[in-house]
């Protein structure tokens, strides 16, 4: 069994415990401080808490239930392997990125700002909302290989689309679970998160873009440029014409050329 996987010991339930848990929850003092760095996290118990400012990118595929109930179960496997496998690879890739969590085909994960990296690397813009950018630009090419891969092996195959969502804010990370059950991680609850996860499952979606982003990330991604083109991101990033959650929210389609290319050249092979 992987390490990751926390093996279940029955136990019965005890509603009187429950209640009295409950309780102490309520009244307990906890403290919730704002911090810069991830690594001031380690410290988290189940009576504290952490503010810091993150940028939340999620992606999921579109009609992915009816992808899993039209084709065959070997062939979604299979492609579930790989998706998951290669967009963690790309997030993993990025030094701001601290957190993954994958539910089902959906994918997110927790960016965090490297001040020094936005000084050296992306010319002020900030590191957490740059390289989750990055991340975008690679994902959307990634996935068209895997379709054309899938699309050689299997004649039945039908080719993914992908949704990604960005949003930046300031997020509250507590622990949750059941203390000395071993059963515990860490919360993220913030407006920006679930901002996110709306963006995700409305990209690629009817008229809206296949990538969505918060306005924040748009203001801070105007002085990076991308070494393909020299341009900044914000450029790629055009305002939507309906709100998400109230919000006024940019979309685009923006690729990785390097590995555009390598799909081009997989595609005539």
């Amino acid at each position: 069994m992987s390490d990751n996987v926390v093996k279940i010991t029955q136990k019965d339930f005890n509603l009187d415990k429950a209640i009295t848990h409950i309780k102490e929850v309520l009244f307990e003092s906890n403290t919730f401080d704002t911090v810069d760095n991830w690594s001031d996290l380690n410290n988290l118990t189940f009576k504290n808490g952490r503010y810091i400012e993150n940028t939340a990118l999620f992606v999921d595929i579109r009609k992915s239930s009816k992808f899993v109930s039209s084709t065959d179960s070997r062939i979604v496997a299979r492609l579930y392997r790989s998706y998951i496998s290669e967009v963690i690879m790309i997030l993993r890739s990025h030094s701001c990125c601290k957190e993954i969590n994958i539910v089902g085909d959906c994918i997110s994960a927790i960016f965090t700002e490297n001040k020094k990296q936005s000084q050296d690397n992306y010319n002020n813009d900030r590191s957490d909302v740059i390289e989750a950018l990055l991340s975008a630009s690679m994902i959307q090419p990634t996935i068209e290989i895997i379709n054309t891969l899938f699309s050689k092996k299997y004649d039945s195959y039908e080719n993914i689309k992908i949704g990604i969502g960005i949003a930046s804010g300031k997020a509250l990370i507590v622990k949750a679970g059941e203390s000395g059950s071993g059963i515990n991680k860490p919360i993220f609850l913030g407006e920006n998160i679930n901002l996110a996860a709306h963006l995700c499952d409305k990209a690629n979606t009817s008229h809206f873009s296949k990538v969505l982003v918060n306005e924040f990330v748009k203001e801070h991604s105007k002085k990076y440029e991308t070494s393909s083109s020299n341009e900044p991101f914000s450029n790629w990033l055009n305002k939507e014409s309906e709100k998400i959650d109230d919000q006024f929210c940019y979309g685009g389609a923006f690729y990785r050329v390097a590995i555009h290319d390598r799909l081009e050249e997989l595609s005539d092979e």
